[in-house]
């Protein structure tokens, strides 16, 4: 089971003032992810977000479906076959053409791996008559929107070995790979094949580095023009330096704390409300995040009133209801303040990620708060 621990997630970076594509100088970003794969089954996000490989269908800003490698798409009266084709004189950075039969391998290599293809009714996966051919099993009308998904890019021939796998990114965007240092760097730089609008930045790179406050000193020496994934310590901060501009935008994301119902001490649905009773959303939300308003207390917080349902009762913060809870499932405290149930001590092990600078710290916020019921958190 799943509860919903605070607020929609943040996307912040930081802009250096008169950096622009006219000056003809290379764009350099930092952030926090790490390049730890090239299969698109695994990190395909970061190549279609670099521009270096596309997808048959793309998405615009507000999430509506719009031609990508695929200028137009069709499907039959019963919903079975669906033609796409392909974006006429389209090239792939080796100089090979983007054609309907590389697209069918692609896909067919991206659809015998985990990921959105394989939960989708397909029967098979060919081209013919100058177009790329999918085949279900039985109707499915969000087709374009599974080949939107970053897992399905399409790259050429020789981005594949003899099995099948994935060895190099040679995708077909505005921008081609000229060096790639797994896990931490990648440098592009603007592919002349490229059809479309030409892009007026020229040279683009991107460089891991885990810690927040490296990046936002790299953003204010002027080391990085762009600085993804920012702590709101470091918003505050760079609010003062005149050559720095910031950019926040609220995605409808949720951070959420993931429990394990196999656990026996977990899969009690009583525990699991008293440890929901015992978060409080608002108070981390408003300390750590900088925004009381973006407390989830459903899925997504009433800020994002696109998804949040008014008739939902809110999840609340009850330390005195948690507590009661607890004892009604047996759970009572100890001599140290840590509950137990005969010989057993509710201590559990929370795991979080590093490379989002406001994990750990709502991590050991949480540790405080359960603390405070009796649960003993690493």
């Amino acid at each position: 089971m799943t509860k919903k621990c605070t607020a929609a997630g943040w996307f912040a970076l930081a802009l250096m003032a008169g950096t622009t594509a006219a000056d003809g100088k290379p764009l350099a970003m930092v952030g926090p992810w790490e390049i730890h794969s090239v299969d698109p089954a695994s990190n395909g996000v970061f190549f279609t977000r670099m521009q270096v490989a596309e997808t048959l269908v793309d998405v615009d800003g507000k999430g509506n479906l719009q031609p990508g490698l695929a200028s137009e798409w069709s499907r039959s009266d019963d919903g079975l076959q669906w033609r796409f084709t392909l974006r006429p004189g389209a090239r792939f950075h080796d100089g090979s053409e983007v054609s309907a039969e590389q697209a069918a391998f692609a896909l067919q290599q991206a659809w015998r791996k985990p990921g959105v293809m394989t939960s989708t009714p397909i029967a098979s996966i060919g081209s013919g008559d100058g177009v790329l051919k999918v085949t279900l099993s039985e109707p499915f009308a969000s087709l374009p929107a599974v080949l939107a998904h970053p897992s399905t890019q399409i790259l050429a021939k020789a981005a594949y070995d003899a099995k099948g796998e994935v060895t190099q990114v040679i995708g077909s965007g505005p921008y081609r790979i000229t060096r790639l240092q797994q896990p931490q760097r990648i440098e592009t730089v603007r592919f002349d094949g490229w059809q479309g609008v030409r892009p007026a930045i020229e040279v683009v790179s991107y460089l891991t580095v885990g810690r927040a406050e490296s990046r936002t000193l790299m953003a204010e020496s002027g080391q990085a023009d762009i600085a993804w994934g920012l702590d709101p310590v470091s918003i505050r901060r760079l609010q003062q330096a005149s050559r720095v501009s910031i950019a926040s935008v609220t995605l409808p994301r949720t951070i959420q704390l993931k429990l394990n119902g196999a656990d026996p001490r977990l899969s009690d649905p009583v525990v699991r409300r008293a440890l929901s009773l015992a978060i409080d959303r608002r108070g981390m939300a408003a300390a750590l995040l900088r925004d009381p308003e973006m407390a989830a207390t459903q899925l997504f917080p009433p800020t994002l009133g696109e998804w949040h349902q008014l008739g939902l009762t809110p999840l609340a913060y009850d330390v005195k209801a948690a507590r009661a809870a607890f004892a009604a499932a047996g759970w009572q405290p100890g001599e140290d303040g840590v509950l137990r149930k005969g010989e057993e001590r509710f201590a559990l092990t929370l795991r979080t990620f590093p490379d989002r600078p406001e994990l750990p710290l709502l991590a050991t916020a949480l540790q405080a708060q359960w603390k405070a019921v009796g649960v003993d958190l690493k």
